[in-house]
């Protein structure tokens, strides 16, 4: 297409395979913005976890001041009604009720800010410019059902905003890593139930294929969604039946099945 931006896309991928790689949520979203660094620099990064109610419950801080987090905890998180707490930041989206400087993208919660373009209100004026910060990215992580689990923010203390292809680098990305995230949180019983029960007959990729096979997956949604290629997902298969004593998907099905109920301790089968 005339006009596109050059994507690095040997880059997304090699940040995709690193992120994918992390099975814990917290670690996950940690990861994921320490990656996102190589291909959108950042001065310093925020990652704040979230409870239900919208409160933060914990934080991991990239190069950020702990001082200047605890007072936005203690303080700027609760000023003006929780107008600038994660709740209040994304009623705000949600009611497309956006200061200047504040740039949205269709489809992500978050978007990105410059600050100097802001409405100058304490938040903006004593907290964020006194922190040198003048630009901003954040995005947030859900969990399966649309609930806001992490929120990360990306800050830059020079002049110099997002570039066009970082903003596009990380229109691409980010829905990827949210997918990513969301997918660690779904069946996560049935599959701690096939760990338990495999033991050290599967290795861990051997149980994360299995795990899909009981979700209903083919070969080919399985090597999407772990980014890896049919012929390796056949071989893991093999291997699986052959530690299982199966010899079809449908007595795997049924023997993975077992696992899940706690029916089935993963030892070979036996005629």
């Amino acid at each position: 297409m005339p006009g596109a931006l050059p994507l690095p896309w040997p880059e997304i991928h090699e940040l995709l395979l690193a992120v994918g790689s992390v099975r814990e949520p917290r670690a996950f979203c940690v990861r994921a913005v320490r990656e996102l660094a190589r291909l959108v620099p950042y001065d310093q990064a925020r990652v704040y976890f979230i409870d239900a109610a919208g409160r933060i419950e914990d934080e991991e801080l990239l190069g950020a001041d702990p001082a200047w987090s605890e007072r936005y905890v203690d303080h700027y998180a609760g000023l003006d009604h929780g107008l600038y707490s994660v709740a209040g930041r994304r009623r705000a989206l949600l009611q497309r009720r956006l200061e200047p400087g504040h740039h949205t993208m269709p489809g992500l919660e978050g978007g990105f800010y410059d600050w100097e373009e802001h409405r100058r209100d304490e938040f903006v004026a004593e907290y964020v410019l006194a922190q040198g910060i003048r630009h901003s990215a954040g995005f947030a992580f859900h969990d399966p059902i649309g609930r806001v689990v992490a929120m990360y923010a990306l800050d830059r203390t020079t002049q110099a905003g997002f570039t066009a292809l970082e903003v596009e680098i990380l229109r691409r990305v980010q829905p990827h890593l949210d997918n990513l995230h969301r997918n660690l949180l779904v069946q996560p019983a049935a599959t701690r139930a096939i760990d338990a029960a495999a033991g050290e007959a599967l290795s861990r990729r051997e149980r994360e294929v299995a795990a899909l096979v009981l979700r209903g997956m083919t070969p080919a949604a399985i090597a999407r969604e772990l980014s890896i290629s049919r012929s390796t997902v056949y071989r893991h298969l093999a291997n699986i039946h052959a530690k299982l004593g199966v010899s079809n998907r449908g007595e795997l099905v049924l023997r993975l099945a077992g696992m899940a109920a706690g029916t089935d301790d993963g030892s070979p089968a036996t005629a």
